[in-house]
């Protein structure tokens, strides 16, 4: 699977997660493995996670547990059982919110944030990978969840595209050169532009 210049799985637990203690464990011994790039502007949708127990819960039920070199971070292979202290989770989405505001602001004190704190840059493997052109690339292969973030948010601070919010579910979804979105859009996905017009057909706000 081509995802560009990064390429990250990932896993969560298939029966979600639940607040235990003073952090979340997996519900089961349930887990998928998946992709969470695949989701657009997914570090966004973390920068906006509310900076609550039940916030995290929200979003790791979702895309799993975040991993940054903490007890919940994978030793390879299939995990059976994950736990985390919500102290360790609840720290991210503000540094997150912080660094987005700061370039949605034009601040380029982000630059100096992103190179002293290195987010993503520890622990990020680089491999070579066949084109479909018999050509080689190069990819970035994060080590966990919220480095894969941070790498697709400087991504997206370096492509030019802007980040929009969509009219009808408020979720973010970016616009321009090489997303495949206009920067007329006004919704993130067609199931939302669908129920937009519905809506106006039944007269509702």
């Amino acid at each position: 699977m081509d995802q560009g210049l990064i390429e990250f799985e990932w896993w969560r637990c298939l029966d979600g997660y639940r607040l235990a203690g003073s952090g979340l464990d997996s519900a089961s011994e349930r887990f998928e493995h998946y992709w969470p790039l695949e989701t657009p502007a997914l570090f966004a949708r973390f920068a906006d996670t509310p900076r609550t127990p039940e916030g995290m819960l929200e979003f790791c039920n979702q895309f799993g547990l975040l991993g940054g070199n903490r007890p919940d971070t994978r030793r390879g292979g299939k995990p059976r059982f994950e736990s985390v202290s919500m102290d360790v989770l609840l720290k991210h989405p503000a540094k997150m919110h912080g660094a987005l505001h700061l370039f949605e602001r034009g601040d380029k004190s982000l630059l100096k944030r992103w190179n002293n704190e290195e987010q993503a840059l520890a622990l990020l493997r680089t491999e070579l990978r066949t084109n479909g052109n018999g050509g080689l690339r190069m990819v970035l292969i994060p080590s966990d969840l919220i480095r894969a973030m941070w790498l697709q948010f400087a991504e997206h601070v370096c492509s030019g595209t802007q980040l929009f919010r969509c009219a009808r579910c408020n979720k973010p979804f970016t616009v321009g050169t090489g997303t495949g979105r206009r920067r007329t859009a006004m919704y993130c996905s067609n199931a939302c532009k669908v129920a937009a017009y519905q809506a106006r057909q039944r007269g509702e706000n």
